[in-house]
């Protein structure tokens, strides 16, 4: 039998160095997952927040437009002319402390990688809050500060404490001092500023820098290291609630509600004996607050931007006046978008409306006397409904409204109200209706007890009912039925502008920036916004445009009329000092017959009390236009053009923002998606 041909011994050297760089990347993992954040925190966390890639996603930031314009602004400029005697030089002082420590090479190391803050439950004893004078500020944030816990994941070349100490004594930082403990084979090291009343608690655990603001807050992060107790990343709870995508998220954010809720409810517990009868009603109203669980955020970056949300909740416990509104309903398309015309500033759709619904829980609400209203006004308005309608509200109406309504607002008309100016919304409102003969019932009905009137005209195949309202064309409210749908909306040139978009198009739902962003959005069944950013921006700059010229107008107004005043006030006076000049001359006079004498001091004691009550009335006039806080004109123009303009430009760089919201039978889902340059 022929002998085996031996492998050349270059074969082998290969083969035990991938055997071993196997070994060493398998090592490699294993430790980094071993030092991950959730690994060396607590459980039970109250609120949990992480950051990753942290400077790469401040240098992408501040590449965009948004950054670019909003640094611009000048702050500093705004903060002088504004400030007071001495605010100015400790603001310019607070802000170089930031700029300095922002620019510090430890910070910038720091935060270059991941970042992590959690928050837990507070244990206040309650017999040191016996005494009111032992309730402090500092007391309070001792106990706060006690419970928060801030990782960095930093380099192994970061000597932190030294820079520290340094950075301090660069400060002049009076009565700083450093010292060491040691806790089961770790060093917990202390910074004391007793100037400031602060401690800094700092442990390094591998690649991750923990810091805290007490000795026993870093040992118990030395005892989940350990496994003595049991860390964030065992927490099932916390593990499965957390949004979905949070591998590849930016940054995080996780809120316990049943932790917080649990903590409040002990807190109550434990303060019964201050609280006395009041601790009856504070539980009562805690009951509202039962059955959220958690809120998990995950902001994932990309081009368009996205966040998720996700809500979790118990139904079965939570407060029967609340549990409703979390019902789950059925996923349907957004159908109103076919006449949500393109240059709307803000949109909202409804798809899970439900009237009785919510007609029902205001009736239980004001039965429980929750609403603070007369506990029969809710019968008032049905039986006010049924005197002038006919019609039951609560059998036919309600049950006659669909699950959609929604609503939009594409802008501002100034429109001549008397002798003023006003704004004017272009604001469009439409309902689904399930009943429509019913429905339609209903407001023709209702149209009938109205004071104004309505005129018909027939308007593309539809017919629109418009209300004569003395106010011109800028207001007039009209409505009609589409299809299924009750259109509404303040100016019937609106309500056209829907209807045209069946033959004209220019729908919101065509346009390029409207499918950039929607990418099922818009299907996800309970709720829909669109909100065109830029131009809500630049209708609101031609608002606050408009109440500058406004509070000009009035101030001209007010010093006009301050002015008319002065002089009549003066006028007055100089009346009444005649009178009462005549009047001693009358009382001197002893040449004439008394009986004239009494008639003439009497006609001028008349005059006189005429001129008093002009000169108090004048008086009262005055104080009323007297001029108020209100800025000067110059001051004014100075904040717009320096600051408010300025920063509106910037953010128009938001171009658009979608909102899409989904429900499930334990769960409510949002995703936002918008676009930044």
């Amino acid at each position: 039998m022929a002998k085996k041909k031996l492998k050349p011994i270059w074969f082998w050297g290969v083969l035990v160095i991938v055997v071993t760089l196997i070994v060493f990347g398998v090592h490699s993992y294993i430790s980094a997952r071993a030092h991950s954040a959730e690994e060396i925190l607590p459980a039970d966390v109250l609120v949990y927040a992480k950051v990753t890639n942290v400077r790469k996603n401040l240098k992408s930031f501040f590449a965009t437009n948004l950054w670019s314009q909003f640094s611009k602004i000048d702050f500093d400029g705004v903060a002088r002319r504004f400030a007071k005697p001495g605010e100015h030089a400790s603001y310019k002082g607070q802000l170089a402390d930031v700029e300095t420590i922002i620019d510090e090479s430890l910070f910038k190391k720091l935060i270059g990688q991941e970042v992590v803050a959690a928050v837990y439950p507070i244990q206040i004893n309650v017999q040191e809050l016996s005494a009111l004078s032992k309730i402090s500020p500092d007391l309070v944030g001792a106990k706060l500060l006690s419970n928060v816990y801030i990782l960095s994941k930093v380099t192994n070349d970061v000597q932190f404490l030294e820079s520290f100490m340094g950075y301090l004594n660069t400060k002049n930082v009076q009565g700083a001092s450093f010292e060491n403990t040691s806790y089961n084979g770790f060093k917990i090291h202390e910074v004391l500023i007793p100037s400031k009343g602060l401690k800094f608690c700092f442990v390094r655990f591998g690649n991750w820098l923990a810091a805290g603001f007490s000795e026993e807050a870093m040992k118990k992060l030395v005892d989940v290291y350990k496994k003595v107790k049991p860390s964030l990343a065992s927490d099932r709870v916390f593990m499965e609630r957390q949004a979905s995508e949070g591998q590849r998220a930016k940054w995080q954010v996780f809120v316990n509600f049943e932790a917080v809720y649990a903590m409040v409810e002990q807190a109550v517990e434990d303060f019964k004996p201050m609280l006395g009868t009041q601790s009856k009603v504070v539980k009562e109203n805690l009951k509202y607050f039962a059955g959220y669980q958690a809120l998990a955020l995950a902001g994932l970056g990309g081009d368009p931007d996205q966040i998720k949300i996700k809500l979790t909740f118990d139904r079965r416990i939570m407060h029967p006046d609340v549990a409703p509104f979390f019902d789950r309903c059925e996923s349907r398309e957004d159908a109103a978008l076919s006449f949500i015309p393109q240059d709307v500033l803000a949109y909202h759709w409804d798809g899970c409306f439900n009237a009785s619904k919510l007609w029902g829980s205001l009736k239980a609400s004001e039965k429980n006397g929750k609403s603070g209203r007369d506990r029969s006004s809710t019968a008032i308005v049905a039986q006010t409904i049924k005197g002038n309608t006919g019609l039951d509200l609560e059998s036919q109406i309600l049950p006659a409204i669909g699950h959609e309504w929604g609503v939009y607002w594409n802008g501002v008309d100034i429109i001549n109200y008397g002798n003023q100016k006003v704004p004017m919304p272009k604001l469009f409102l439409f309902v689904k209706m399930k009943q429509k003969k019913i429905f339609e019932e209903f407001v023709n009905k209702l149209e009938t007890v109205l004071p104004f009137k309505t005129a018909k005209e027939s308007y593309a195949g539809d017919t629109i009912n418009a209300f004569q309202v003395p106010m011109g064309a800028g207001f007039q409210p009209a409505y009609c039925f589409k299809d299924d749908y009750f259109l509404l909306s303040l100016q019937s040139k609106v309500l056209k502008q829907s209807l045209d978009l069946e033959q004209k198009g220019q729908r919101l739902k065509d346009a390029e920036d409207f499918k950039a962003l929607d990418k099922g959005l818009s299907n996800m069944g309970k709720n829909f916004d669109f909100i065109g950013v830029e131009k809500l921006l630049d209708t609101t700059k031609d608002l606050v445009s408009f109440g500058n010229d406004f509070v000009t107008r009035r101030a001209d107004e007010r010093a006009a009329f301050q002015k008319g005043t002065g002089q009549r006030l003066a006028d007055y006076q100089s009346a009444l000092k005649l009178s009462e000049n005549q009047l001693l001359a009358a009382e001197a006079d002893k040449t004439q017959d008394p009986a004239e004498t009494a008639r003439k001091m009497s006609a001028i004691k008349a005059d006189i009390r005429t001129a008093q009550e002009k000169i108090k009335s004048a008086e009262e006039a005055e104080n009323n236009m007297r001029p108020d806080n209100t800025p000067s004109l110059a001051d004014r123009n100075y904040y717009l053009n320096t600051l408010v303009y300025p920063l509106i430009e910037a953010l128009k760089n938001i171009k658009n923002i979608a909102i899409g919201e989904s429900s499930e039978e334990d769960n409510y889902q949002w995703r936002i998606i918008f676009k930044v340059q």
